[in-house]
């Protein structure tokens, strides 16, 4: 149990990590190049668009499950073999069910105020959960790319190459400002 509560800390480090990255870097929520007020202005049309693209997905990973399990049945002889076609169904369900959606939202006029903003927020979450998967992945691609450093390369690159490195940035970061006459 503490070999398992150890890796799931390593994950949960990675995922805050990811989640701050995204929120102090990458814009958080926001979707670029469309602020709150475009999204709701447009809402039927990413309603669209988000059950289509939905739909799709859950019908290409329904069908990545089911060829998943058909690779591993009767390697293992218990409930695993269920895993994967209990899995594609689920997603098959999902993936009929938005695609239903999207065929009902085609001759759909404007969305209610409430709607339109609900969309939104759907939109932004998933912008942001996207943005934090994608540094997860980083960090697990890094991680299973790069050889490990031992603890002393890592401090002889923090004190001798790092540190003198932000000292000169300082540096130049001063003169350029000078230069530029700003304070």
């Amino acid at each position: 149990m503490r070999f398992a509560l150890f890796y799931m800390g390593e994950y949960v480090a990675i995922v805050l990590s990811s989640a701050m990255i995204t929120t102090l870097f990458f814009g958080g929520w926001q979707i670029p190049y469309f602020p709150t007020e475009k999204i709701v202005a447009q809402a039927d049309s990413w309603l669209k668009v988000m059950l289509a693209v939905g739909g799709v997905g859950a019908l290409l990973f329904a069908l990545v499950m089911f060829k998943w399990s058909a690779r591993i049945r009767g390697r293992f002889g218990d409930r695993r073999e269920y895993e994967g076609p209990l899995m594609g169904i689920l997603h098959l369900g999902i993936g009929v069910v938005m695609l239903f959606l999207f065929s009902r939202t085609l001759g759909m006029g404007p969305l209610p105020d409430w709607a339109a903003r609900t969309v939104a927020l759907v939109a932004q979450i998933s912008s942001f959960a996207a943005k934090t998967l994608f540094w997860c992945w980083v960090f697990i691609w890094v991680r299973w790319s790069l050889p490990r450093f031992r603890y002393d390369q890592l401090m002889r690159l923090g004190w001798k190459n790092m540190i003198p490195l932000s000292f000169l940035n300082i540096a130049v970061t001063a003169v350029v400002l000078l230069l530029l006459d700003r304070r």
